[in-house]
């Protein structure tokens, strides 16, 4: 990744935006801009980028014998919040649908919802907009009410090549929704763009732990997050949106989107399910090679497909300590030998959990 970011060409400006569920990159890669939902505006993935349907299950999930009435109620003044910006704005209001992205805030839908049968709705909404985890998508810039181009310029900018979502401080039940308002922006930004300019910034999006949003079996963190990851790893190529799948366990990753790698770089793996998953994947000549794959030392890789001509046991490139990821196990060995934390640091630890910094 570094020596693609760090291409000699004088006119090369990559747009690369890495989904870091374990906060390993923050510091891994030259030239990244670091979005980090807990840091006040950091990362904006305002409310108003969801679809209607997909906010209302992420704030009110509960079901309810009044759901029917509690979601035509949040429809009809979310609905009316949009149609009111675009008459401001001096548009037709009957262009506007329930899904279209127009801003509006979470506390004016709150403060629309009076009934005293939707309480339960308003107390939701009321809830997210408390917790500051979420602010980044419940607190729009205040002095921009219109963030599009500001959204956009956090993953498309000649100032970064890479922007890092760093999800470990993101609540587990809201990382589906971001992934997926995240990566469906991405892909409706490139669909809707004109062929000339969809040519002039392709992105690449790098989903690591790919077995987290798109698994073979079992529960996923969001449906959502399923479809979006799956939507661009089929669709995304002809609109100029291209993904890296990263897993250590490709044996759980839906077929599907394994389905759709053009190029593998496969390192050592020792399960038989991940070996076999790889092979049926590989072209014929390659299996040969696959066999050698729990035998491969470290930073060795085999690499097959679009971007070689021909299959070859490769080795990674060294890094300086600088640029690698923050991704190695604690040395049991060392640590034991070492004096155990502070009183201080303790505390430290509890701070940062209590307060979520």
């Amino acid at each position: 990744m570094n020596k693609l970011i760090e291409h000699k060409a004088a006119d090369w400006n990559p747009h690369i935006v890495i989904l870091d569920p374990h906060g390993e990159y923050a510091n891994a890669i030259p030239r990244a801009k670091l979005l980090d939902p807990t840091t006040p505006g950091a990362l904006r993935l305002p409310a108003w980028l969801c679809e209607a349907g997909k906010l209302f299950e992420f704030i009110h999930p509960k079901s309810t014998s009044q759901a029917t009435k509690q979601w035509t109620a949040f429809k009809e003044n979310l609905l009316s919040l949009k149609q009111d910006w675009a008459e401001a704005h001096e548009r037709d209001k009957e262009e506007v649908s329930i899904d279209s992205p127009i801003p509006f805030s979470l506390q004016d839908l709150s403060d629309k919802i009076t009934h005293k049968d939707f309480n339960d709705v308003k107390d939701s909404i009321d809830r997210c907009l408390r917790d500051r985890r979420m602010h980044f998508m419940t607190r729009p810039e205040q002095d921009n009410p219109d963030e599009s181009v500001d959204i956009i310029r956090q993953f498309v900018s000649k100032d970064h090549s890479a922007s890092i979502i760093n999800l470990s401080s993101v609540p587990s039940e809201a990382e589906g929704v971001t992934v997926w308002m995240l990566l469906s922006l991405l892909f409706e930004y490139k669909v809707r763009q004109s062929i000339e300019n969809r040519h002039k910034d392709p992105i690449l999006v790098i989903c690591e732990e790919a077995h987290r949003y798109v698994p073979k079996f079992g529960n996923t963190l969001s449906e959502s997050a399923r479809s979006s990851v799956a939507r661009i790893a089929k669709e995304g190529r002809k609109y100029g949106i291209g993904m890296v799948v990263v897993s250590q366990r490709p044996s759980e990753i839906e077929s599907t989107v394994l389905s759709q790698c053009s190029t593998w770089v496969v390192m050592r793996l020792t399960n038989p399910d991940d070996q076999s998953t790889v092979k049926s994947f590989m072209p014929d000549g390659v299996k040969g090679l696959v066999d050698a794959l729990p035998g491969l030392g470290p930073q060795e890789a085999i690499l097959a497909g679009y971007a070689t001509n021909i299959p070859s046991r490769i080795r990674i490139n060294d890094l300086p300590e600088e640029q690698r990821p923050a991704s190695n196990d604690p040395p049991f060995t060392e640590g034991w030998s070492s004096e155990p934390p502070s009183d201080e640091q303790i505390v430290e630890v509890f701070n940062k959990w209590r307060y979520n910094s």
